[in-house]
């Protein structure tokens, strides 16, 4: 995505966020070097909040001087987080009921291996008593053996321009939507936390991203979906009797405005359906002066619809690549969900 200037927000009272940020701890499980670990370059200080979001094992940080080049080390690392992503992605996705799951991310030609895009998937376990449980008319979560209710969150995003410093913004948002997503109900309320988090981290920041935010819970014969978007690329549903069309609603990116005008879209996946999310990576891919575009991408879903998640994913990375002759200028995430299982009417 390409970086714009940033806008500030109206000062509202109305439009301010009644969400609360999720305490960060001041004391974290571990301290960044002082130097980078090549000892050839000096590390910028982190805020609490940054070092929270990176401390997990793909883990980077920013030079103090903008202008100076990244450590080799450094780019090493940045380049291999989306191989430990999609792999652990994968690898719990093959536990959710009635849904197979495929994900591919690749870094811009010339954003030094760092991905801005991003995606995620991970369970989300309520107690049976928590406020935290989303709404009978949205989501009603299934009850887990253990007696705590059960959902599955994804996410896919997508930081304004490329490199090292949208890969940092990118691990912010994921560290942050995992870490407030037991806590809320519904998807535009996850976004809106995030975009408080955004808003407060760095204000002078011209940095912002899209995304888009599911909650799955799965029942026999079925899916039970809700999500947000933020300004992302439309999410494209291919029914296994009829068209592919785009769903949600287009609310505005985060990290611009206080109020970012989130709304959450009901859908019910039945064996055979799949939903695709990408970034603007796939349909802004170009040959020439000529754009992949949507159309292409909604008449590739419409001929492949019925094959598995990552057989699907493969094919869309391979006819974009196709078609650029192998070169893309900006970062490419894609995740697709494909709904398996028996027919049955949900209870």
């Amino acid at each position: 995505m390409r970086a714009r200037p940033r806008v500030d927000p109206e000062d509202d009272a109305d439009q301010q966020l009644a969400h609360p940020l999720p305490t960060v701890p001041t004391q974290l499980p571990w301290e960044p070097p002082t130097v980078a670990p090549d000892g050839a370059l000096p590390l910028g200080r982190l805020t609490a909040l940054t070092r929270f979001a990176l401390s997990t094992p793909v883990a980077f940080v920013a030079p103090a001087d903008a202008a100076s080049p990244w450590s080799p080390n450094l780019t090493r690392g940045l380049a291999g987080a989306s191989t430990v992503r999609s792999d652990a992605l994968l690898q719990v996705a093959h536990e959710i009921p009635g849904v197979q799951v495929g994900a591919r991310s690749l870094p811009a030609a010339d954003g030094l291996g760092a991905l801005g895009d991003f995606y995620d998937m991970f369970p989300v376990r309520l107690s049976a008593d928590t406020d935290a449980r989303p709404h009978a008319d949205l989501v009603q979560a299934r009850c887990a053996p253990t007696g705590a209710e059960e959902r599955w969150d994804a996410v896919i995003g997508d930081v304004s321009g490329h490199g090292p410093q949208a890969a940092i913004v990118a691990a912010l948002a994921r560290h942050t939507i995992r870490a407030v997503a037991t806590a809320e109900k519904t998807p535009s309320q996850i976004l809106d936390r995030l975009n408080t988090a955004l808003l407060t981290q760095d204000p002078g920041s011209e940095r912002f991203l899209t995304a888009t935010h599911l909650m799955l819970v799965p029942h026999p014969g079925a899916v039970r979906v809700l999500l947000a978007s933020a300004g992302h690329m439309p999410t494209l549903l291919r029914s296994s009797a009829g068209p592919v069309r785009p769903i949600g609603n287009h609310g505005l990116p985060l990290g611009l405005f206080a109020n970012a005008g989130l709304t959450n879209t009901r859908v019910t996946l039945r064996p055979g359906d799949t939903m695709l999310l990408y970034t603007d990576g796939v349909t802004e891919a170009r040959q020439g002066r000529e754009q992949y575009g949507e159309q292409r991408l909604r008449a590739l879903l419409s001929a492949t619809g019925q094959l598995g998640a990552q057989d699907l994913v493969d094919a869309v990375e391979e006819d974009v690549l196709t078609f650029t002759g192998g070169f893309h200028t900006d970062d490419i995430a894609i995740l697709a969900l494909h709904a398996t299982g028996p027919a049955e009417q949900i209870p």
